[in-house]
């Protein structure tokens, strides 16, 4: 059997190990405290991001009001779309617009332009249901992808990509 000597320098040890365990036990608990808290932040944005998708896809399938747009148009499309973001709290970091294409069979062009903007989820699926209703052109989104970063929470960064239709002709 061993037999423990339990004399001043075996308490001060004993104690200071105690210390370090307790020390580390409330570090612990405030860490999974956080964790916990930060989980809970996470399912809030995922239900967001469902809303998000869910009003995208109804953007998809609306019906098309506009009028094809001339490029000397192209400006006022923009102008548009700030003006909507800029109503909706949605802050536009970049605006590119992109190469003019032409889909195969159609009679009309298409300008891409890729957006960067941030916004909270909410406001983000606010603008992308209002620019179902811009008054300038026909304007459709065509992807989009949302990037969490905690420097900036509850708000996200988002890249758009919003297509322009545009008329043949007519300085086009």
């Amino acid at each position: 059997m061993m037999n423990i000597r339990f004399d001043r320098k075996t308490a001060l040890v004993l104690s200071g190990i105690a210390v370090v365990v307790i020390v580390f036990l409330l570090l612990t608990v405030s860490l999974l405290n956080k964790v916990r808290k930060a989980g809970k932040e996470a399912k809030a944005l995922e239900r967001e991001m469902l809303s998000v998708r869910q009003a995208l896809q109804l953007q998809e399938n609306f019906r098309q009001n506009g009028k094809l747009l001339s490029r000397r148009q192209i400006s006022l499309a923009i102008d548009d779309i700030t003006k909507v973001g800029a109503a909706q709290n949605v802050n536009f970091l970049s605006i590119s617009p992109q190469k003019i294409t032409r889909p195969s069979d159609s009679s009309y062009q298409v300008l891409p332009i890729q957006m960067n903007v941030q916004s909270a989820y909410v406001d983000l699926g606010l603008f992308l249901n209002a620019l179902e209703r811009l008054e300038q052109g026909i304007i459709a989104v065509k992807g989009f992808e949302i990037t969490r970063d905690q420097l900036i929470l509850p708000q996200i960064k988002s890249g758009l990509v919003v297509e322009v239709y545009l008329k043949e002709g007519d300085g086009g």
